[in-house]
């Protein structure tokens, strides 16, 4: 074996090493691929799942045209309807990172309390 390929063997060793020590992971959900008025829950640029009063809509968006309507009755504490659910792909361990981006619109009227304390 020559010296250069050992060196290009270690370095390609050495890289892969480094690479696959790294935990990470991302998931874009811009909900821009749905259809208006349809459910987002279980699609794939929508929620994974608990999200059965969240809508495709066209009414109020950040960019691309479209977004999640989340819908909740007065009194409702929204369990399993109101929001949704995004999987992780693997699990964050103590001490790890989340770093997450989301643009809301929350109409003046909107009350963000309940009896119970919050939403």
């Amino acid at each position: 074996m020559t010296a250069s390929n050992y060196i290009s063997k270690f370095l390609f060793v050495l890289l892969l090493m480094v690479s696959s020590s790294a935990n990470a992971w991302e998931i874009t959900r811009n909900f821009n691929q749905g259809v208006n008025g349809l459910t987002v829950n279980k699609q794939d640029d929508g929620f994974d799942d608990a999200a059965t009063q969240s809508y495709y809509s066209t009414d109020k968006f950040f960019e691309g045209g479209m977004a999640a309507e989340l819908n909740i009755a007065e009194g409702d504490q929204g369990w399993s309807r109101w929001g949704g659910v995004i999987n992780f792909p693997s699990r964050i361990y103590d001490k790890g990172y989340l770093w997450f981006q989301m643009y809301i619109y929350i109409p003046a009227d909107f009350q963000l309390v309940t009896n119970q304390g919050s939403l």
